[in-house]
């Protein structure tokens, strides 16, 4: 299994660097090989894209579904990624749903954040200290 790291993710998506792109699409080609999403390096993807590359967060969503559909591609927790691509692409900002998520994958019965929105989208397992 191989692990992708976040500027292999963007060169992905945004092809941007055509050499690079061309490198990454032979990698990701491969059909007898698997790779890993870090929860942390799809953060970070989702920053650079919304961020540097100015992506609206439809077209994020559709990346990250991209990702989710692969099927030679392995999550940290898949189910809570996607849980998180979902609460992302219904207004919650993406870490803190992935946040959220793992929290509750690790067998948390609630988290406390001062984030307001946060607590507004997942008010049944947030709450201010």
């Amino acid at each position: 299994m191989i692990a992708l790291d976040t500027n292999v993710l963007v060169r992905f998506f945004t092809r941007d660097d055509p050499e690079q792109f061309a490198k990454v699409r032979a990698l990701v080609s491969k059909e007898d090989e698997s790779f890993f999403i870090p929860d942390i390096a799809a953060v970070e993807m989702v920053w650079v894209l919304a961020g540097s590359y100015e992506w609206p967060r439809d077209r994020i969503v559709a990346a990250l579904r991209q990702l989710i559909t692969r099927t030679n591609t392995e999550f940290q927790n898949r189910a809570g990624f996607s849980r998180a691509v979902m609460a992302y692409e219904n207004g919650a900002d993406f870490a803190d749903a992935l946040i959220h998520e793992i929290c509750l994958s690790a067998g948390c019965d609630s988290l406390a954040t001062f984030d307001n929105k946060m607590r507004r989208i997942f008010p049944e397992t947030t709450f201010e200290p």
